[in-house]
């Protein structure tokens, strides 16, 4: 939230397309690993996760309009966000756990 409104605001950042694009990624590697060679409990894995959405959200804000129709463009991205991550869960839920100890949400 506080990149969204930071970046509606006109706060920019030099190179945040490529700053994002290394944030995700970073995110990416960080979900490969944990349970391997990363403990998921380690403070730096959330200032690592909240930096790339704080970005994230930075370059949304910054690009969304600011006219009448914001609310509408901003209810459309949670939306958007809703959708994609319950896709992401559901899905997640089907396929089967290779992971530590048994699959972290709760089996049907």
């Amino acid at each position: 939230m506080l990149g969204a409104i930071l970046g509606a605001a006109g706060m920019v950042l030099p190179a945040g397309e490529l700053l994002a694009a290394l944030a995700i990624s970073s995110v990416g590697l960080l979900i490969l690993a944990t349970g391997r060679l990363i403990d998921p409990t380690s403070p730096w894995v959330g200032v690592v996760v909240a930096a790339a959405v704080g970005i994230h959200g930075l370059l949304h804000g910054g690009e969304s309009p600011k006219d009448g129709s914001t609310l509408l463009w901003w209810t459309g991205a949670l939306v958007s966000s809703v959708l994609v991550s319950g896709a992401s869960y559901l899905i997640l839920r089907k396929l089967p756990w290779s992971g530590p100890a048994g699959p972290p949400w709760p089996s049907c």
